[in-house]
């Protein structure tokens, strides 16, 4: 909504305005253009922004603070989930490195709640229990049994040979991939660009299907004003199509050690 009119002289550069500063907004229906505005910095009230409207020339306040809903990169706009699973699911993962592969499935054992008996109370004015009662002495309360608890489920993660998964680590893998997102995609490649290597590290989880995560060399990362930099891993998933980067302390979570995963592992 604009609220004033600031200027018709043109100096745009007062209110980033300029091509190099100001953000310029299209919106389409189809090949009809709805909306066509550039948006400059926020006036001092901070309550209001510096705009130009079309080819019109002039610069306007417009109500509210809103440039930095439309300073935004392409990074900014893509969605990020790269991985979600219902880890209620997951049955069974299995780890690849370095040419071997490990494998853990999950085993659920019940857990019968043990059962209470009923138990009598009396009152604080009733007569102690077992004592003879009186006329008129008030009936003592007598609680019902309490329901028998349902039956909890043990969860363990065993290997073929029988080796126990180490719960909290396979806990910790899981957490980390159920709802996963990247830092950011890889502009310049393909997953097919991947597919012909070999991955330092790869899990796949069964559930309803199965879901890969494929982790390729680490590439350096130049900070920017979208984020620091540092070193990120190249990794592929099955449910992305897309080639994607992620830190390496995020993707240090995921690439566990297999002797930190199965308890008397020795590699």
């Amino acid at each position: 909504t604009l609220t004033d009119l600031v200027s018709k002289v043109g100096n745009y550069n007062l209110y980033d305005l300029t091509p190099d500063k100001s953000v310029q907004v299209k919106a389409f229906q189809k090949d009809k253009t709805l909306r066509d505005f550039e948006v400059g910095k926020m006036a001092p009230t901070y309550g209001h922004t510096f705009v130009k409207i079309g080819a019109d020339p002039n610069v306007y306040l417009a109500r509210e603070s809103f440039r930095i809903h439309f300073d935004l990169k392409m990074n900014d706009l893509r969605d990020k989930s790269v991985m979600k699973i219902d880890s209620n699911e997951i049955s069974e993962i299995q780890l690849e490195k370095e040419g071997a592969t490990y494998v853990l499935a999950k085993n659920v054992k019940p857990v019968e709640a043990s059962t209470l008996s009923p138990v009598s109370s009396v009152s604080p004015g009733d007569k102690k229990a077992g004592e003879e009662k009186k006329p008129g002495d008030q009936a003592a309360e007598v609680k019902p049994a309490e329901e028998p608890k349902k039956p909890e489920e043990e969860i363990n993660w065993l290997t073929p040979e029988g080796k126990k998964g180490n719960k909290a680590q396979v806990d910790g893998l899981i957490g980390q991939i159920t709802n996963l997102t990247c830092d950011e995609y890889i502009e310049d490649k393909t997953v097919e660009d991947f597919k012909s290597q070999v991955p330092l590290y790869t899990v796949k989880v069964k559930g309803s299907k199965e879901y890969i995560l494929s982790f390729f060399s680490k590439v350096e990362r130049k900070e920017t004003d979208e984020g620091p930099g540092g070193q990120s891993y190249q990794v592929i998933s099955s449910e992305s199509p897309y080639p994607f980067l992620l830190s390496s302390w995020k993707a240090d979570q995921i690439m566990k050690k297999p002797e930190d995963l199965i308890e008397g592992l020795k590699i």
